[in-house]
């Protein structure tokens, strides 16, 4: 029973999260994408501004102050502001090293493909293919047991779910949209280190992160790439006091011309979203329903109804589907 009420869950939560990656909502779905250090750096600032610190500079009571001093902490604000640029300058790449350098030069080239393995503190361990050709993109994943498929072509995201046969097409997404990490350099990623390490060479960098001048917060990311003897990228360890610590093995990188076209869709379901662009609750349950063999009959025999169940808590949900397969011999 536990069993399969885990799997009813994954397959829920699956669900949920076959529109999110596509519906421009970055919020959404961060904790189940792995970010580039780019959106680290975007999360960290927010992230600083909302530290309790922060806002007890925003609440505190409010005193009479000359406009002398009100003057000259706008100038060290200023000062600090300027200081931090000057620490990690956009577009400046003077200090990037020649490995990691080359890698994110090929693939600002715009055709790419890469497999790998991501090993996070968010996520787990998860497979992800990603194919790029200009504009259009093919994104293959596998979480909680769940395979999708994520298509950008011509403008539209079609998000497949094979394992439920069904898919949703989300209307002007990018492949930023998606925040897939390739792990190119940051434009203000300092090389701190060159070394060798278990055969391999390496390039650490760090990537400055601005704390809107709250100094007593560190929230720099750590990146080191690991490139075997011809100077193919193999692995990377990234580290950020938001996002945790996560792994990548590079099992393959070639920068060949590769073919995106979207697979035939006609044997499988759209699914219809609501206003905040999730799939609707109803078709997630009759997803889920399909999934496992349980018939529309033998939920009303039951005494439930699929609008009752899509109703419900999705841990209360899955107990009651688990309940109805076990009297209907569904293991």
């Amino acid at each position: 029973m536990k069993k399969i009420c885990a799997f009813i869950v994954s397959v829920i939560v699956a669900a949920a999260a076959l529109t999110a990656c596509g519906n421009g909502d970055s919020s959404s779905s961060k904790a189940e994408s792995i970010s580039s250090a780019a959106s680290a750096e975007s999360t960290a600032e927010s992230i600083a501004d909302s530290t309790p610190e922060s806002k007890a500079e925003e609440t505190k009571e409010s005193k009479p102050e000359p406009v002398e001093s009100k003057a000259d902490e706008s100038k060290a604000d200023e000062s600090k502001l300027e200081e931090s640029k000057a620490e990690a300058p956009k577009g400046d790449k003077s200090g990037w090293g020649p490995l990691a350098k080359e890698y994110t030069e090929k693939l600002a080239g715009g055709v790419y493909t890469i497999d790998m393995t991501v090993k996070s503190d968010l996520t787990g361990e998860m497979p992800m293919q990603v194919e790029v050709n200009g504009q259009n993109a093919h994104l293959k994943t596998k979480t909680m047991g769940i395979e999708m498929e994520v298509y950008l072509v011509d403008g539209k995201t079609y998000s497949l779910m094979p394992s439920m046969n069904a898919y949703t097409v989300t209307d002007n997404s990018s492949l930023a949209d998606q925040n897939i990490n390739t792990y190119a350099l940051a434009d203000n990623a300092q090389l701190t280190e060159s070394g060798e390490e278990d055969g391999m060479k390496t390039e650490t960098y760090k990537i400055p992160v601005n704390s809107s001048g709250n100094t007593s917060l560190n929230l720099d990311t750590t990146v080191k790439y690991y490139f075997d003897s011809d100077g193919n990228l193999k692995k990377i360890l990234s580290s950020a006091p938001i996002l945790g610590d996560t792994t990548v093995d590079i099992n393959s990188v070639t920068f060949e011309d590769v073919n995106i076209s979207l697979p035939d869709l006609s044997g499988m379901t759209k699914l219809e979203q609501n206003g905040q662009g999730q799939v609707d609750p109803k078709d997630a349950v009759t997803m889920t329903m399909s999934l496992l063999g349980i018939s529309e009959d033998m939920v009303t025999k039951a005494g439930y109804t699929v609008e009752q169940l899509a109703g419900m808590e999705t841990e209360k949900m899955a107990e009651v589907l688990a309940d109805i397969a076990k009297k209907n011999g569904i293991e």
